[in-house]
């Protein structure tokens, strides 16, 4: 039975008492602070999770910088008052008593509730809930987290919002980048990896690679344990398997996808890694990557050319029909059966893109917008509503004010 269908008589009258009071104060601004100065109050839950607690102290923090005014965190067995934000679960609402249409069964979505004079930040993760929180602040409040060290941060002592409540789910569910940004800056733009790890991994978790991170054909199947008895296994090139070094001009050569053997080490090579990691963290989930070696040396064998043919490539069937085939045999062990067979529920696509000239701007644009504060700033980023793999474009002067603040609210 799903959240969604998860009603009683009396969760159905609170829900529409909640909708009615919802709308008639949706039409008044939110007064968070006036003239640097807040009745607002952070609640979170008595046993709320360090991630949860980590998001009311961000919000704080923030709050403080945006208005000068402090937002005291107080846990949910204090009594209620009329004006509260409430972050994570607590004993005034949970995420079944929102209205059907504010909530998601995204792992990573969350809900921005207004009741009244209150606000709730629910997510369905206590990452989740961090994420909204700094949603919040973004959309909402204008802040944006440039770098490691700077933020931009708008002064407003008063500071009223005309807030509606609405519930978000990121589209892409590995939101990584590499070390452009740094530090807090990564969680703080809802992104749930850097490079080939997870930031505040213990405290948040995220999306975490098992096994060696990027182009592992060889570490699936190894040319020097393989290549001499099993030259099959490897790409044909010109009707010739590549020599025993396995190697083409200094690289390593690609596997021929064809082979049902090549599938079968795979698997088993795919399942000694998988082994423990999957228990390490609830708030995890995992990937295994399954990517071609560096290099264009792809098979030319006969039934290699075949698939690609029939799949309408010069490049790639193969590749798909041999990730789908072991997400459908992992997915037995791990999980629900994958839906189709050619385009597996269990499989994630990852593109990447050539970066070294947007770098090159980035690098360019870093210098001017720090000024002489901060050399290892970085260019504004500024990711979409999708939260998907970011595009840093350069600023063009004049830059952003901007406020340092803290590295970390001091969880």
């Amino acid at each position: 039975m799903t959240r969604a269908r998860w009603i009683v008589d009396a969760g159905l009258v609170l829900l529409i008492a909640l909708v009615a009071e919802a709308a008639v104060a949706a039409a008044e601004p939110l007064l968070l602070a006036e003239d640097g100065a807040t009745k607002y109050r952070i609640i979170i839950g008595k046993a709320a999770s360090d991630a949860e607690i980590h998001a009311a102290r961000e919000l704080a923090l923030f709050l403080n910088q945006i208005t000068g005014a402090e937002f005291p965190v107080h846990r949910d067995d204090a009594a209620p008052a009329q004006f509260e934000i409430l972050v994570g679960r607590t004993g005034r609402l949970s995420i079944e008593q929102l209205p059907p249409q504010l909530r998601t069964d995204n792992w990573e979505g969350f809900t921005l509730f207004r009741d009244g004079s209150r606000l709730h930040i629910l997510g369905n993760i206590p990452r989740a809930t961090l994420y909204g929180v700094y949603d919040f602040l973004d959309v909402e409040l204008g802040v944006r987290f440039l770098t490691a060290d700077v933020n931009h941060v708008p002064r407003r002592p008063t500071l009223a919002i005309d807030f509606e409540s609405r519930k978000f789910a990121p589209r892409i569910e590995l939101r990584a980048i590499w070390e452009v940004l740094g530090g807090p800056s990564i969680v703080r733009n809802r992104m749930n990896g850097q490079a080939f790890y997870i930031p505040m991994e213990k405290m948040l978790g995220g999306v975490k690679r098992i096994g060696p991170k990027t182009h592992t054909f060889n570490a699936l199947v190894p040319m020097e344990k393989y290549f001499d008895e099993h030259p099959e296994y490897f790409s044909q090139i010109d009707g010739v398997r590549l020599r025993p070094t396995g190697r083409r001009h200094g690289t390593v050569t690609q596997l021929c996808l064809t082979n049902p053997d090549v599938l079968r080490i795979s698997l088993e090579t795919i399942r000694g890694w998988v082994g423990p990691a999957m228990a390490e963290n609830p708030y995890n989930k995992y990937l295994v990557n399954v990517t071609v070696n560096d290099n264009a040396y792809f098979c030319k064998c006969g039934p290699c050319v075949a698939v690609n043919t029939e799949e309408g490539v010069v490049e790639g069937g193969t590749k798909m029909r041999f990730v789908n085939a072991i997400a459908s045999k992992m997915a037995e062990a791990y999980g629900p059966p994958p839906t189709s067979s050619c385009r597996s529920s269990r499989c994630r696509i990852s593109a990447c893109r050539s970066t070294i000239h947007r770098m090159n701007r980035i690098a360019r644009a870093s210098k001017r917008l720090a000024g002489g504060a901060k050399r290892s700033a970085t260019a504004h980023s500024m990711p979409g509503r999708a939260w998907g793999p970011t595009v840093l474009p350069a600023i063009s002067t004049p830059a952003p004010t901007f406020t340092t603040s803290p590295a970390t609210s001091g969880s």
